[in-house]
């Protein structure tokens, strides 16, 4: 029995890492679809006012410079629109969010049967272990490994993380950027172009 109480700590456990990990792998998704319709919208703005900028008296010597600045944004803004629509991030983060809500359950459940020691049997123990493969399973979309660092930095009484509280930092960082430094990178370098333009 002692051993079948260790087995679902342990499978309650491994839910637990799991539906951490894919919380965090939703809401990674989920602001990574966010930033890509804001940098849209934003370089959208940035050609719609080039013109704007360029019939302006200051500016009319580059005009041409800013056509031309204005057809690289466009072509940013296709690139950047094919690639999320594509990837469909948003049910993506859905799938994952429900997945790990499913896992949530299956480990308030374990914590019912852990309860009642007449329930601690290994028939019970190889159901709920099936159990588990099974809501695992549903979800087609795995979280990456980013997700599950983040899941064990955010706690660190549970988990040994490298560099202690600074590499939980580093952690942090990583996942923030994972999935949209390249978006941060073309509304920087935008900015940066457009302003290099302007004072030229």
């Amino acid at each position: 029995m002692e051993k079948v109480r260790d087995e679902l700590i342990h499978l309650r456990d491994i839910a637990w890492t799991t539906s951490g990990a894919r919380y965090n792998a939703a809401r990674r998704l989920r602001t990574r679809s966010r930033l890509s319709l804001a940098v849209i919208s934003l370089i959208s703005a940035g050609g719609v006012a080039l013109p704007l900028v360029a019939a302006s008296p200051l500016f009319i010597s580059k005009a041409d410079f800013f056509g031309l600045f204005s057809a690289v944004l466009s072509l940013f803004i296709l690139v950047v629109a094919v690639i999320e629509t594509a990837s469909g991030f948003e049910a993506k983060a859905e799938t994952l969010y429900r997945n790990a809500e499913a896992l949530n359950a299956f480990r308030l459940r374990i914590n019912v049967l852990l309860a009642s020691a007449e329930q601690l049997t290994p028939e019970n123990l190889g159901d709920r272990t099936l159990d588990y493969a099974q809501i695992r399973d549903t979800c087609s979309i795995n979280h990456e490994v980013v997700d599950y660092d983040l899941f064990r930095a955010k706690h660190p009484k549970d988990f040994e993380i490298r560099g202690g509280w600074m590499g939980a930092r580093f952690v942090e960082l990583r996942f923030a950027l994972h999935s949209t430094w390249w978006l941060i990178l073309i509304v920087l370098l935008s900015v940066w172009s457009f302003a290099k333009l302007v004072c030229k």
